[in-house]
């Protein structure tokens, strides 16, 4: 991924695999997910411009740490984020669920981790 720089920013996720809206979801533009590879990862890809400008008061904004501490299911609090935020992509998934990340997106994502979701977000 990073041979394609510095055309694109990217970012790449991998977890462990778990199925259902209620344990993991995930809504964005410009990505390439790979769900359930090989009944052991979930893969989601993600793209920014690299002369994006990153939105702090959305990386930053205090509903992913409530959605990260709820018990709602991740679809609902996609929806939530998605629906009342301005961002990019955003991806939810329970806590304990083995997850790797690995990024170039600098601030303009973050990752929130709650006592029972892990939301992470990137926004321009």
């Amino acid at each position: 991924m990073d041979m394609v720089n510095p055309y694109r920013l990217w970012q790449a996720m991998v977890y462990a695999n778990v199925g259902g809206f209620e344990n993991h979801a995930f809504n964005c533009y410009d990505c390439i997910s790979y769900l359930h590879y090989a009944n052991t990862y979930n893969i989601v890809l993600a793209s920014l411009s690299v002369d994006s400008v990153a939105n702090v008061s959305v990386t930053t904004d205090g509903r992913l740490a409530s959605d990260a501490n709820s018990g709602k299911d991740c679809d609902k609090l996609v929806d939530d984020i998605w629906n009342n935020l301005c961002v990019k992509g955003v991806h939810v998934v329970v806590r304990y669920v083995d997850l790797w990340n690995d990024n170039d997106f600098d601030t303009r994502y973050s990752m929130t981790v709650g006592s029972e979701k892990t939301v992470t977000v990137w926004a321009e």
